[in-house]
C-alpha cells in the first residue's frame, strides 16, 4: 500500500513542476488543492499545509486563482475543526501585500489574494465568528469598496492608491 500512495505524490510533484501557471488556461490552482485535500484524506495535514504554502508562492494568471488557494486552506482547517487556524490562514490571505521582483531588468508584481473580494468574505465569516466585532464592520467596509471599483471597472486606477491607502489605514489603526 505505501508505494501506491507514493506514486501518488510523484503523479503530483511531476504535474506541479511540468505545468507553467503563467501560460496554463484553466484551473490550475486544482493541482496545489487536491494534492492538499489527498493529504488531508490521510490525516496528514502537515504535509497539506506545505501543499498549501507552496501554492501561495506561485504567479498565478488571475487573482482568483491564489484566492481559491487560500481560501480551501482555510477551510481545510474549519473542516478539521481548527477554527484558530482557519482564521490566521484567511487574515494572513487578506493582509498580505502583493510581491514584487525583477525580471530580466523589469519590475514584476505578484498579485495577492488580499484584493480578492472572496477572500475578504470568508474573512469576514471567520471573523464574525471567532474575532472582535469592530473589525467585522471593518471587513464590510473593504468589501463594499471593492464591490464599488469592480461594479465601475476601475481596478488598475483603484489597487494602485485607494484600496492600500485603505489598508494602511486600517492597519494604522489597528483594526486589522
Amino acid at each position: 500500500m505505501l508505494w501506491y500512495k507514493e506514486l501518488i505524490v510523484e503523479t503530483f510533484e511531476n504535474a506541479i513542476k511540468t505545468v507553467d501557471d503563467l501560460k496554463a488556461y484553466g484551473k490550475s490552482e486544482l493541482l496545489y488543492i487536491n494534492y492538499a485535500q489527498y493529504f488531508e484524506k490521510i490525516d496528514d495535514l502537515g504535509n497539506a499545509n506545505l501543499v498549501f504554502h507552496r501554492g501561495t508562492q506561485v504567479h498565478f494568471r488571475s487573482i482568483d486563482q491564489i484566492a481559491n488557494i487560500w481560501c480551501e486552506w482555510s477551510e481545510m482547517h474549519l473542516r478539521c475543526r481548527n477554527y484558530k487556524d482557519a482564521y490566521l490562514i484567511i487574515k494572513t490571505a487578506c493582509t498580505t501585500a502583493a510581491k514584487t521582483f525583477y525580471e530580466n531588468d523589469q519590475l514584476k508584481k505578484i498579485p495577492s489574494a488580499s484584493t480578492c473580494i472572496k477572500t475578504w468574505c470568508l474573512y469576514a465569516d471567520l471573523e464574525e465568528q471567532l474575532g472582535v466585532f469592530q473589525n467585522v464592520k471593518v471587513i464590510k467596509i473593504v468589501i463594499t469598496f471593492l464591490g464599488y471599483i469592480s461594479k465601475n471597472d476601475r481596478f488598475k486606477d483603484c489597487y494602485s492608491t485607494s484600496y492600500f491607502k485603505l489598508l494602511r489605514l486600517l492597519r494604522k489603526k489597528s483594526l486589522l
